[in-house]
């Protein structure tokens, strides 16, 4: 999804405070993002349970009205009862189906998967790079098939030229195949060592963390990235926002 357009230029779309042309150009990006679209949905759910809540109690408190009309005839009291209760029932349909969509989007699961892609290959694009059990890892790799990578990955020897790179995309495999134990301990060892490869490692340990429910370990290595201007510092910032969010303080989102 288009960094661009966060949870907090979504509800200025639905707020109708986008000019013409924002709210064109964001449409047409709906279009074409799946994962977009879906934000837009779960926001547009939350706005109408909160209309709904809104529409019922304009109609004042229940119990007032009961009064109002106690004295009028029990067929009256009971139309009101039972119009009191459709509403009631449509309203936690609408609030439960608001919450589901939100608790989704802002559990650290999605919040993963949002911000997951598998770095690019740096391996096999190189003209000198050897036909060898790596180029088989990578060829694994490119075609999203983690799991068959991992063995593969993990049988790359020290004395590799691309023994440190191919550790790299072992974490990756192991995080994007929900191995995100094991996604730690590779990224954080490959963190740890002086070489090129510290800042893309951080940003996935950041992720394998967020994945593993330890949030507090993320943050911080995500806070370092998004002020130093590390690997995907961008994306460091607008994941530290939905980590912020009010959203995430709802019961079982998190």
């Amino acid at each position: 999804m288009n960094e661009k357009y966060t949870f907090e230029f979504i509800e200025e779309y639905l707020a109708g405070n986008l000019s013409t042309e924002e709210a064109q150009e964001f449409e047409s990006a709906v279009e074409s993002d799946e994962s977009l679209a879906k934000s837009l949905d779960s926001q547009k759910a939350a706005h109408q349970a909160v209309n709904l809540y809104t529409q019922i109690k304009t109609h004042e408190n229940v119990s007032e009205i009961y009064s109002k009309v106690k004295g009028q005839g029990q067929a009256k009291v009971r139309r009101l009862g039972s119009m009191a209760l459709a509403a009631t029932v449509v309203f936690l349909v609408f609030m439960g189906i608001a919450y589901f969509m939100l608790s989704s989007q802002y559990s650290g699961a999605n919040l993963v998967a949002n911000n997951l892609e598998a770095y690019p290959d740096r391996i096999t694009s190189m003209s000198d790079a050897p036909i060898s059990a790596l180029s088989n890892a990578m060829k694994a790799y490119n075609q999203n098939d983690f799991t068959t990578a991992i063995p593969l990955f993990e049988g790359i020897g020290t004395d590799d030229q691309y023994f440190t790179l191919s550790r790299l995309y072992l974490g990756i495999s192991q995080l994007e195949s929900g191995n995100a134990s094991d996604a730690i301990n590779t990224l954080n060892d490959l963190f740890q060592m002086e070489n090129d490869l510290k800042e893309p490692a951080q940003w996935y340990l950041a992720l394998a963390q967020l994945a593993n429910g330890d949030e507090t370990t993320a943050r911080i290595n995500l806070e370092d990235i998004s002020e130093n201007g590390g690997y995907q510092s961008s994306k460091a910032t607008g994941l530290l926002k939905k980590l912020d969010s009010g959203w995430r303080n709802l019961p079982g989102v998190r």
